[in-house]
């Protein structure tokens, strides 16, 4: 009886984890951002991360300062000795140092919860504080979600990207959307793409925000901008992942799987580099120049209809080209609201090629929309016809 009620246990845990998993992931309540639960969470994906390499670098890309890498710091990696710090950590000067940092791959995470219900001013001093902190040889690696990664998006973060590069220091962002397109001109080191097959190819996905973005499209986006970053995909599951262990282990997969594709690669994609000031990079607010395109993000609302929308992107399209007359090219992430777990959002009742077409009608240079209206849970209960 015991025995039967032992292996009832195990099964039920083995199908309830999982599902309360992706309910967390999904949902994304304000408990599940609790201390404890953040804390559960990340010691979770960490179990998981450190036994199982789930990062995927496609077309063979090389990234300098990882194939580089010192040695002692790749025996870190390859024996899994990661030491992670937060950046509230850095920021309150409460973190814990690892007994040698040189027998370490330290990685430093800003997370969502590190700038949340922070001023842009305090959101900037936290980021600055882990830079400078990793400038001091004391980090190895900065992995950035969303909230970091806007925070940079003018002059002021340019100049800090280009001085972690300077430093030998990895940034590297979690992209999971057309939200990011904007900030692409900071040329993160490495894209930690999150990917959901939809409509039979990877797309970069968010678990509810609704801006999909094709891989395919993102690659194609970066060799024609020559912009020098890798991507690193791994698959978008119930597994969290905007927690301290989630971030600095598959940041830390990413960079071991360049390390070692490095001397066996035969064909490798080599990334061109431009120099620019970073006053001509990257703009302020949601938008970025670059050489001659415009990269940006908007946030826009399913009650659009197709001309209001086309209305909206001509009009943040015309603000932004009084900074540059020599505009060729124009980038769009656009972000259509949240999903609601556990329903279905309002679809959007037009194409984002045929708006696509209409803007391009609309200006003398190339306009590219990259995203789709759908999230990680709109593709999930599409494929069972919902």
């Amino acid at each position: 009886m015991a025995k039967r009620w032992l292996v009832t246990g195990i099964l039920i845990a083995l199908f309830l984890t999982p599902a309360l998993i992706a309910i967390l992931a999904l949902q994304n309540p304000e408990w599940a951002s609790s201390p404890m639960m953040k804390s559960i969470a990340s010691e979770f994906s960490s179990f998981i991360l450190s036994r199982f390499n789930i990062v995927s670098i496609p077309n063979g890309q090389i990234l300098g300062p990882v194939a580089n890498l010192a040695s002692p710091k790749r025996r870190a990696l390859e024996s899994g000795k990661v030491w992670v710090i937060t950046a509230t950590e850095i920021a309150g000067k409460t973190y814990k140092n690892p007994p040698n940092f040189k027998d370490y791959y330290v990685v430093a995470t800003i997370e969502p919860v590190d700038l949340q219900q922070k001023s842009p001013k305090e959101r900037r001093k936290i980021i600055q504080a882990v830079d400078n902190f990793a400038i001091e040889e004391k980090i190895d690696a900065i992995v950035e979600a969303t909230s970091a990664d806007t925070a940079r998006a003018n002059s002021w973060g340019m100049r800090e990207a280009e001085k972690l590069r300077e430093a030998g220091v990895i940034r590297c962002v979690m992209f999971d959307g057309g939200h990011h397109v904007a900030t692409l001109p900071l040329e993160p080191d490495i894209l930690l793409v999150s990917t959901t097959y939809y409509k039979g190819k990877p797309y970069a996905s968010h678990w509810f925000t609704r801006d999909s973005v094709p891989t395919w499209k993102l690659r194609g986006v970066l060799n024609s901008e020559a912009i020098s970053s890798v991507i690193a995909e791994f698959p978008r599951n119930g597994l969290p992942i905007k927690n301290p262990g989630a971030m600095a282990n598959l940041a830390a997969q990413a960079i071991l799987n360049i390390v070692k594709a490095y001397p066996k690669e035969k064909e490798v994609l080599h990334f061109k580099k431009i120099k620019k000031s970073p006053e001509s990079a990257i703009g302020g607010g949601e938008s970025g120049i670059r050489k001659a395109s415009l990269f940006m993000s908007l946030e826009v609302s399913t009650d659009y209809n197709e001309q209001s929308l086309l209305d909206r992107v001509t009009s943040e399209i015309k603000k932004r080209e009084c900074s540059d007359k020599k505009i060729e090219h124009v980038y769009i992430g656009l972000s259509f609201g949240s999903s609601k777990f556990p329903f279905r959002s309002r679809k959007v009742n037009f194409s984002m090629d045929d708006l696509e077409n209409l803007i391009n009608k609309r200006f003398p240079y190339k306009v590219t929309i990259l995203s789709e209206p759908v999230s990680t849970w709109d593709i999930y209960l599409s494929r069972v016809g919902l």
